[in-house]
């Protein structure tokens, strides 16, 4: 079976955003010489000319700066299939870009939270402050991007489509390396740039591209540590994911499946050690990390970051329920759960708001078109890949199941807690794409491949 060769170049997530921070520095030398009135008057008129209430400035630079990244892309894909896919992923999302930004057509996600980034950053570019800034990490960049060149909006959604195609880049890199079949690698890459959630969120103002980039570059290092045992690795897996955790506390939970593989894998057998002083300080690590991580939680601002969805409203699991119910535009599930009190009761149905959150929405509770489209655009890919990767790990070697097995609980931590807090299908959607990147990555390593590629991710 032949494998995809190990020509890619990581270098190559870096060269498709020179183009872009070029014509921002550009544009930036531009408009400090208008605002210092060096500028010749007829320079400021064609910059700032509207065109469907963007300026003409906004427009070229994202045109200029897409124009390179499509020429690279090509040129990579002249040769190669792979970036073939990469390239057609990439034109769409620069399309549609457009689509969400004039807003020809309505697209989901594309409201409140988007409209929100927007309007906080130009905020802080009137702050005149780093320190006055408001929002995560997020917000600033893009406010950072308004203060060079203004209220840039088609540019700072561009940014979002520019950190897909990092994602994808970056997961053929890691299929290159793993020296998965070059079938399957493109079959994961085809699977990443049609994904009808995939191809809004990374269209639109929104932060979940950057999450996602994070969330893959960690479990890349994560691989990496699997492979040599190099100890920064490991933490260069957990330091990538603080401005994910930044932006969105949620995601920090993707972590906490690395100290199971510190502590537990072997690296010189390969195998899972499960003596009694082993599960000891496994047992000992999240008992120590659990009373740590719940005094933060009530003592301190990563509670309020948290929960400050719920807090001061809370009195118990029911009205968390109630509060996610306050906003699902009817597509609410599990809403005979609403009265479910206490600790354990919340615990025993934890399975239950996993599946729902993982595969939402169910063809039981279909209310139109609306929801069809969602569950063969969407859910149906999530179980085809639940469905593969459980079926053919078995069949694995021990080190790739091992790799599988660690990929899988990170990803099943995060949608677990996130699915605590999701009752509805539309937020569970958008939220199960955080981990999409490495649930494709789990598939594609466990496809049946002549070679391991225990020896290359390291190198």
């Amino acid at each position: 079976m032949a494998t995809t060769k190990h020509r890619y170049k990581i270098s190559d997530l870096l060269i498709i955003w020179i183009p872009f921070i070029s014509f921002v520095v550009f544009f930036a030398i531009i408009n400090h010489m208008i605002g210092t009135e060096v500028a010749p008057a007829a320079m400021l008129d064609l910059l700032t000319v509207k065109t469907s209430g963007f300026t003409f400035a906004d427009n070229l630079l994202t045109f200029l700066s897409s124009f390179c990244v499509l020429v690279f892309l090509f040129y990579k894909a002249r040769k190669d299939n792979n970036f073939k896919i990469i390239f057609v992923a990439y034109l769409i999302r620069y399309l549609v870009l457009y689509v969400g930004t004039y807003r020809w057509f309505y697209l989901l996600f594309n409201d409140l939270d988007s409209y929100g980034f927007n309007e906080h950053s130009i905020y802080n570019m009137q702050a005149g402050s780093i320190n006055d800034f408001y929002g995560g990490w997020y917000t600033p960049i893009i406010s950072v991007l308004y203060i060079l060149v203004g209220p840039f909006v088609l540019s700072a959604g561009y940014m979002n489509v520019l950190f897909f195609t990092d994602i994808i880049i970056l997961m053929n890199y890691v299929m290159s390396k793993m020296e998965v079949s070059r079938r399957t690698a493109q079959i994961a890459l085809l699977l990443f740039a049609i994904q009808p959630i995939c191809i809004t969120l990374s269209s639109i103002l929104l932060r979940d591209m950057l999450l996602q980039l994070c969330i893959f570059f960690s479990c890349m290092l994560f691989l990496k540590w699997m492979n040599t045992n190099r100890i920064r690795y490991m933490l260069l897996a957990c330091l990538v994911m603080f401005p994910a955790f930044k932006m969105h506390a949620g995601t920090v939970v993707l972590v906490f499946a690395y100290p199971f593989a510190f502590f537990m894998y072997s690296h010189i057998k390969g195998i899972v050690k499960k003596d009694s002083k082993t599960l000891g300080t496994v047992g000992s690590f999240c008992l120590i990390s659990g009373v740590i991580g719940s005094a933060l939680l009530l003592t301190n601002s990563l509670g309020e970051e948290v929960g400050a969805r719920f807090w001061g409203t809370i009195t118990g699991t029911s009205t968390i329920v109630a509060v996610s119910y306050s906003g699902d535009a009817g597509s609410g599930y599990l809403k005979c759960f609403t009265g479910v009190t206490g600790f354990w009761q919340t615990l025993l149905i934890t399975p239950l708001l996993l599946f729902y959150f993982c595969f939402s929405p169910m063809p039981w509770n279909m209310r139109g078109l609306g929801d069809m489209i969602a569950f063969f655009g969407d859910a149906i890919i999530y179980i085809y890949l639940f469905y593969v990767i459980f079926k053919k790990k078995k069949f694995l070697d021990k080190y790739r199941l091992h790799l599988v097995n660690y990929l899988l609980l990170s990803v099943l931590l995060v949608y677990t807690f996130f699915g605590l807090g999701t009752y509805t299908s539309g937020t569970a959607m958008r939220h199960r794409c955080k981990c999409y990147s490495v649930l494709l990555l789990c598939y594609a390593v466990c496809q049946k491949d002549k070679k391991s590629g225990k020896k290359s991710i390291g190198n």
